[in-house]
């Protein structure tokens, strides 16, 4: 069970916003949202019982050959 080690990706997007806002009974909610489309970030983790062995963000989506990259590179070394 020490040995183990799990590997995670996750991903957001900059522009995201939420739809809908909470305000004051009464009050209007007001806020801003970004105009233009933003780029997507990754984020590949791979973590162990103690602590995050490593992670790494990238700009775009995670296909497989960016994924085993991660792997040989940061988590068999």
């Amino acid at each position: 069970m020490e040995d183990l080690i799990l590997l995670d990706e996750s991903g957001v997007n900059l522009a995201m916003v939420r739809l809908y806002a909470r305000a004051l009974k009464g009050k209007r909610a007001r806020g801003e949202k970004p105009q233009k489309r933003s780029r997507n970030i990754s984020l590949i983790a791979a973590l162990s019982i103690r602590e995050v062995v490593a992670s790494v963000n990238i700009y775009g989506a995670v296909d497989a050959v960016t994924f085993e990259a991660f792997v040989e590179k940061r988590v068999n070394s």
